[in-house]
């Protein structure tokens, strides 16, 4: 807000000059004519600023990426795990090293807990089975996957871009018509996991 001029008074003499401020004036104390200003004055009104903030933020549309290989990297990374104690399997090893346990995890993107690693080793693996797992979870992790539905949604009414985030181009929002949220996805890949047989509850959760 800009403020040319203030209403505080002067002698004549100040008035007529174009009017500086007398210095005989005490801070808060009124004067008995006007005076002008010696220059225009700046003063923020905190309100109204942070009331124009909002309304500008709330203007412009939210932006979204889309990660379209994250999906398949992840069933990827499964099925390299897989291989790996399959591979593990088929020599007939009974010690595990650190190196191959290391391995395993560097596979599975994971860090893995002994208590994670005993129901995989016990997996009745073959070259099928891993294959027959990327074919379950492929179609899963390949939707648009949020860390919070209820967030997303409440944006998307609101209005919001989409975005590949591999290469900068603007996507149709209408991809995200099937999003789910991330514990809704994993619930749905325990649920194909368990179509393969010979597979308990446990070591489902660890797949």
């Amino acid at each position: 807000m800009v403020a040319p001029g203030c209403g505080v008074a002067a002698d004549s003499d100040y008035r007529s000059q174009g009017g500086l401020i007398p210095d005989y004036l005490a801070p808060g104390e009124i004067a008995s004519r006007d005076i002008k200003s010696p220059r225009d004055l700046l003063v923020e009104d905190v309100q109204l600023t942070e009331a124009k903030r909002m309304e500008a933020a709330a203007a412009v549309p939210l932006v979204y990426e889309f990660d379209s290989l994250s999906g398949s990297d992840a069933v990827s990374r499964i099925n390299r795990g897989l291989e790996l104690l399959l591979q593990r399997q088929e020599s007939g090893e009974e010690q595990d090293s650190e190196a191959f346990l290391q391995q395993l995890q560097a596979d599975f993107g994971v860090p893995l807990t002994a208590e994670d690693y005993r129901p995989l080793i016990r997996l009745p693996l073959s070259q099928g089975l891993a294959a027959w797992t990327v074919d379950l979870l492929q179609p899963v992790f390949t939707l648009p996957i949020v860390a919070d539905l209820a967030a997303f949604q409440a944006d998307r009414r609101r209005g919001l871009s989409l975005y590949d985030r591999k290469n900068g181009q603007e996507l149709d929002t209408a991809l995200l018509d099937q999003t789910i949220d991330l514990s809704d996805a994993l619930a749905r890949a325990q649920e194909e996991l368990g179509l393969i047989p010979d597979i308990s509850k446990r070591q489902n959760k660890r797949c």
